[in-house]
């Protein structure tokens, strides 16, 4: 089946994504967004050859690009509403298009959002810059900048999986299917975010560059010293099992991509969402400066791998 131009891709691919409940938005030069209260924005791009693999599966990239932006929203206690896609592709083939619909379609639906408009274009690879936009779901936004000493350090879900799944493509590691799919279409914590938003949670990141390097973005923010405790640490099966192996701890604490919530919370907020079930503690705020890992209360060597680097 031959390519298909510009503008029939956006009618039979993109435009059924489009937002009905607003004025407009997918079929002008610009959408027309309402707006009565703060709105939440962030951009995310995915890159063929350094976010994804051209032979992942299109499905799984294009839904991946929606939740790593619903994932910055939800580190700020906001909830996405709308989505922009500037899509950059080096041919429009109709099944690389119809996975790219698909992918799209299963994110809109999971997190509740639509698509306001964007841009398409062709480019020697694969890119996908998606832009969300969205409103307040918690009192007040989570910023990095509001960790105090006597917090409790606490995460949602499992880490190290995606990093995992990521050395099982280098042959580093036996394959799992969880620890793949983990990498290649992040599942959020909704359930605990929407659990999350009814408490007084004072800052929050969620965990895309590896966790040691993501808590020292609030350490630095907010002035203050983190301490993790390794042995809290929530891990899948695999990744235990492999970090005990080869008596090796970077998957957890360096990987990335976990796309988990890191939050600091008063403490007795804290227990109880961990009682509940939402988070696990993993570590505490303290005066001072910086990130440090104990294990058994002694300070854990670190390799010196730093999480993920743009550049």
């Amino acid at each position: 089946m031959g390519q298909i131009n510009e503008f029939e891709l956006i009618k039979r691919y993109l435009a059924p994504l489009q937002c009905r409940q607003i004025p407009l938005s997918v079929g002008d030069d610009a959408a027309i967004l309402p707006c009565d209260s703060a709105t939440y924005v962030c951009t995310d791009t995915l890159v063929s050859g350094i976010h994804f693999l051209p032979h992942w599966p299109v499905e799984h990239v294009a839904y991946k690009a929606v939740a790593v932006n619903v994932s910055d929203l939800m580190a700020m206690g906001a909830k996405a509403q709308t989505i922009q896609l500037a899509l950059t592709l080096p041919d429009a083939q109709p099944d690389r298009l119809a996975a790219l619909h698909q992918g799209l379609k299963a994110a809109c639906e999971t997190f509740g959002v639509c698509l306001s408009g964007g841009d398409t274009t062709r480019g020697a690879i694969m890119v996908l810059t998606v832009t969300a936009l969205g409103t307040a779901a918690s009192g007040r936004p989570w910023r990095r900048s509001g960790v105090r000493p006597g917090d409790l350090l606490a995460v949602t879900g499992t880490l190290g999986d995606a990093a995992l799944g990521l050395a099982m493509l280098m042959g580093q590691a036996p394959e799992d299917d969880a620890c793949m799919l983990a990498l290649q279409r992040p599942q959020l914590p909704l359930d605990a975010w929407r659990y999350l938003t009814k408490l007084d949670v004072h800052a929050a990141i969620d965990i895309s560059d590896g966790l040691v390097q993501d808590a020292g973005h609030l350490a630095a923010q907010s002035g203050v010293s983190i301490v993790i405790e390794l042995e809290r640490l929530p891990l899948s099966s695999p990744v235990q099992q492999w970090c005990a192996h080869h008596g090796n701890w970077d998957p957890p604490l360096f990987g990335g991509e976990d796309y988990q919530l890191l939050v600091a919370m008063p403490p007795e907020l804290a227990r109880q969402a961990q009682t509940d079930g939402q988070v696990r503690i993993i570590g505490r705020v303290e005066r001072g400066q910086g990130v440090s890992v104990l294990h058994q209360g002694r300070v854990f060597p670190l390799s010196g791998t730093q999480g993920f680097q743009h550049f």
